[in-house]
């Protein structure tokens, strides 16, 4: 499958409006990682390094896997124990039982699971831990998600990649996939109060609202109408938004 670069021109939208994965969701995981297993862990799909930034406080190296050159470049530099790999995660090689963890964040819906799978159950140790988590689209009071909606219908949704609406992608790849062991799903919530501005920010940082906006002549116009249509939608300034995490875990058997 040939990498189609989506973030690129989201890339300081992503940075500045996607907020971290809850403390608890790592907590999880590294319950399943004992201690003594904690040399490498490898990120798939990295992005920003939200999900890449939080290991380096348990492993000693992190290796983050990133198709895309400018979500590549912020990863650069953000801490000593990270190694970065601008590649796909079909295409990328690691050693055999070389990994004690490997996590796929807000990112294995991109890729090609059962193949990806495949490599990683080679690469993970005996035992190894692997992750895939995700942000599900966040929950905002009702009106708010009125305009959402109306901008789906109207604009987004042929801009989205079909295996978003595939609510079950994750977990059916992995029960499918041989050599792991049970599945293990927990949610985790992250409320976020922002501004109609920030939830602006966060539409430009999904693939499809972006993909949207630069099909227009005057995508900042747009922009500003959106802005106005959430002022208008809550009478407050500041929406709460619900980004419910969803994790799924199992182990190399």
């Amino acid at each position: 499958m040939q990498f189609e670069p989506r973030f690129s021109s989201a890339a300081e939208a992503y940075r500045a409006f996607r907020p971290e994965y809850p403390p608890e969701l790592f907590d999880r995981i590294l319950a399943a990682v004992p201690a003594g297993n904690r040399r490498r862990a490898l990120d798939l799909g990295a992005g920003t390094g939200l999900s890449t930034l939080p290991l380096c406080r348990w492993f000693a190296e992190v290796i983050a896997v990133e198709p895309d050159a400018q979500m590549a470049v912020s990863l650069a530099g953000l801490h000593p124990s990270i190694r970065v790999e601008q590649t796909t995660a079909e295409d990328y090689r690691q050693e055999p039982e070389s990994v004690d963890l490997v996590t796929s964040a807000t990112a294995f819906y991109w890729m090609d699971g059962p193949r990806v799978v495949a490599h990683i159950h080679s690469w993970l140790q005996p035992s190894g831990v692997l992750a895939i988590y995700r942000y599900r689209f966040p929950k905002t009071p009702d009106a708010v998600h009125a305009v959402m909606r109306r901008q789906f219908e109207l604009y987004w949704d042929r801009f989205r990649y079909h295996r978003l609406r595939d609510e079950d992608y994750s977990r059916r790849t992995l029960a499918a996939a041989p050599g792991f062991g049970p599945i293990e799903a927990a949610t985790f919530h992250r409320i976020v109060r922002a501004t109609p501005q920030q939830v602006v920010g966060f539409c430009r940082s999904t693939s499809y609202a972006s993909a949207y906006a630069r099909s227009l002549p005057e995508p900042d116009a747009y922009l500003r109408e959106l802005e106005t249509a959430f002022r208008r939608a809550h009478s407050d300034d500041v929406i709460p938004m619900d980004f419910e995490a969803e994790l799924f875990l199992t182990k190399k058997v």
